[in-house]
């Protein structure tokens, strides 16, 4: 999608324009004149007139100009109207700022669906509703219903599921950002996420996109653009709706549907997003990002006035993967003549409270000359930080990064306003600073890897068969000897097992097997067997007892349970040693990926929730990492206390193959391979468990697949 003229129309109209103050369409009009907007304007009103000294139009088949695009501040009631009039008179984006639509339920999604339809219908697009339009600083384009102060040029995309950030949030922000580009989308049920950062991604005016997002709706394009813009310009993004609670606001909110908080790191993650904590954090990181270079080590100069912010500053680098620079001789030779005979230390300089701006500069320019030195975080006085702004006007930083702390900030904004405007990002607290800075250092080091997934032979005819006959039988889960089945197809290895359907087979099955064994109930309406009572360990004799013993105790447990309902009991020979891990994957509805799991497996899962997320398709470095970025088992795998080490390679293997999996029939919405035992040598699935859509929304998942393989 070309958003060329969303962004620079030559002409615009403005339905709902008006003449009375404190009037959204009085507003969104007032914006575009004082901001110089470089095009014409077409203000349509019903009582026509003069609007704000531009001639108006009752509606807009009476303009007789080629119009661009179109800004509707309307009620939402008569908004499909007034679109498609735009629409049929050849404009092709159109704007909806109003509220009223699908956040607040049946009726306004009865009103996005017929806007949705007129899109299809015309070939034409909509951005929002219930949005604040967009800002394009370059061309005075400016469309919130919130009045906007000045603005300055800048080099800041910024996307926002909220319009709230085109002006509330922007009165402050202007003061100490300067940004290209700002896009607010609303309910997008059009003009997405996606489709706003490819565009600023492509754009040579912005190089740094902030993003505030309630969900993301093509997950599958969303990361393909993501990846391919954060390897040469970075993308934060704060995700609104990571609580429960959250998410319900974010519904009611902009109409979103929130997947879960590990999973939109996985997929941010695997973009190559840096991810926000919370708005200061979205602009401390965009600031840094805007207005100074990426540093070329992670070796850091430190300057302070107080030896605990110095200090504290030091822990905040090493807690980021930096450190202090290692000065040459040199260097230190020349700061030992600005620094005070009783500091022991040259880094962090500690300058006491005699530090003045003169000084600061000096060393400032010393360590830059450094080449062990990336960057600089000096920490500022606030009571004189007025007197510094002079003295960094034109300092030589020798294209080093160079961030400054302030305690108390807020109170000293006229000093922190100038030494923004220099370049120079200014944070409340000398931990902020550095962790901004060591950001920055990580995003340059990034390995932007395509991915490169092997693909497995594997036999797709035999999980076609096990899954017609589960939609037949009406089952949407699939475990046991049918799981076994899949995963066979797979090569993913599973342990030995045999199903008996009556007592009488499993006496004669277990007599022929050696050792103690283990009986697990097999029912599609039984899902967690050993809480239901459905599985007994270590049984070595009397297998018809146990068998009756096993499916008594479970149909006890579970009074709507019928007989028929239990197939029978799977048999499998006890296995011992090893390390047991999880091993699965889950369908995010909201994001449109399947997001592969890995942990800490066996009855410990739950306990210490040790598990790992990563995006399908997976490739041998990304399951790798995987089993590297759990808390405890990637670790105890590596063998500890003079423990071998297990089997690694069996689990990357078994990762990829059940990322393609996944990949191949989308209609498996969950997996859970609990436990995959793993030996030094090799390792199985003990026990597995499908979740698969039903056959009344196959087709959905189809074409929701579809749908994903035509956009990426």
């Amino acid at each position: 999608m070309n958003l060329q003229k969303l962004f620079y129309p030559k002409s615009l109209a403005i339905i709902g324009a008006s003449n009375t103050p404190g009037k959204l369409g009085y507003n969104v009009l007032k914006n575009l004149i004082d901001h110089g907007f470089e095009g014409k304007l077409y203000p349509v009103n019903p009582r026509g007139g003069l609007v704000q000294g531009i001639r108006s139009y009752t509606s807009v088949s009476d303009i007789e100009d080629k119009v661009d695009a179109a800004v509707t501040i309307v009620p939402a009631a008569i908004t499909p109207d007034v679109v498609e009039e735009c629409f049929s008179r050849g404009i092709e984006f159109v704007t909806v700022e109003a509220a009223g639509f699908g956040e607040l339920g049946a009726r306004g999604k009865e009103i996005e669906q017929k806007l949705k339809n007129l899109v299809k219908e015309y070939n034409c697009h909509i951005l929002g509703p219930n949005c604040s339009g967009i800002i394009n600083v370059n061309n005075g384009l400016c469309q919130p219903i919130g009045l906007v102060g000045d603005l300055r040029p800048g080099n800041i995309g910024l996307i926002a599921q909220a319009g709230v950030y085109a002006s509330g949030i922007l009165w402050g922000l202007r003061n100490v950002m300067d940004f290209s580009m700002i896009a607010t989308i609303g309910n997008k049920i059009d003009i997405d996420e996606t489709d706003m950062l490819e565009f600023m991604g492509s754009d040579p005016s912005i190089k740094v996109i902030a993003m505030y997002l309630e969900d993301i709706r093509r997950g599958e394009r969303f990361l393909d653009v993501a990846r391919d813009i954060s390897s040469h310009k970075p993308i934060i993004v704060l995700k609104g709706g990571r609580t429960e609670e959250g998410k319900a606001k974010a519904v009611t909110h902009t109409a979103a549907i929130g997947g879960s908080r590990q999973s939109y790191e996985a997929v941010f993650d695997e973009a190559g997003i840096i991810q926000a904590r919370d708005n200061d954090h979205l602009f401390d990181l965009a600031r840094g990002f805007s207005k100074q270079p990426r540093p070329s080590t992670d070796k850091v100069m430190v300057i302070t006035y107080s030896g605990s912010q110095g200090i504290t500053a030091t822990d905040t680098l090493s807690e980021m993967g930096c450190g202090l620079a290692d000065l040459d001789k040199p260097t230190r030779e020349s700061m030992k003549e600005h620094i005070p005979d009783l500091v022991a230390t040259i880094n962090p300089a500690d300058l006491t409270f005699d530090q003045n701006p003169e000084q600061v500069r000096r060393i400032m320019e010393i360590a830059a000359r450094d080449e062990n030195v990336g960057g600089i975080m000096a920490n500022l006085q606030p009571e004189i930080l007025n007197s510094y702004v002079e003295k960094m006007k034109d300092i030589d930083t020798n294209g080093k990064t160079v961030v400054f702390s302030v305690t108390g900030r807020e109170f000293a904004m006229d000093g922190v306003i100038g030494l923004e405007a220099l370049g120079f990002p200014v944070y409340s607290t000398p931990e902020r600073a550095s962790e901004i800075l060591a950001t920055m250092h990580r995003h340059s080091i990034n390995n932007f890897k395509p991915r490169d997934p092997k693909v497995f032979q594997v036999d797709r005819g035999k999980v076609s068969r096990v899954l017609a006959v589960a939609r037949k039988m009406g089952m949407t889960t699939v475990g046991g000897f049918g799981a076994f089945q899949i995963l066979k197809a797979y090569g993913i290895p599973v342990a030995e097992c045999y199903m008996a359907r009556t007592p009488e087979e499993a006496e004669e099955l277990c007599s022929s097997i050696d050792g103690p064994l283990a009986f697990k109930i097999e029912s599609s309406k039984v899902l967690h067997k050993s809480d239901m009572g459905g599985v007994e360990l270590g049984v070595t004799e009397d297998f018809e007892s146990a068998f009756i013993k096993i499916i008594d105790r479970v149909m006890a447990r579970s009074p709507d349970l019928m007989r028929k309902d239990i197939d029978g009991v799977l048999i499998q020979p006890m296995m011992g040693g090893g390390k047991e891990v999880l091993i699965g994957s889950t369908y995010e509805q909201a994001i449109g990926c399947h997001i592969i799991k890995f942990g800490l497996g066996g009855k410990y899962t739950e306990i210490f929730g040790d598990v790992s997320n990563g995006v399908a398709p997976l490739d041998e470095e990304r399951a790798k990492n995987m089993v590297r970025n759990t808390k405890y088992i990637g670790r105890l795998l590596e063998g500890q206390r003079g423990e071998d080490p297990y089997d690694i390679v069996a689990v990357v293997d078994a990762l990829m193959r059940f990322s393609q999996l996944v990949r191949d029939f989308p209609e498996i919405r969950e997996i859970e391979a609990n436990p995959f035992l793993v030996w030094n040598n090799g390792g199985v699935v003990i026990d597995a468990r499908f979740a698969v859509v039903s056959q009344e929304t196959e087709s959905l998942v189809c074409e929701d697949s579809e749908t994903v393989k035509e956009a990426a």
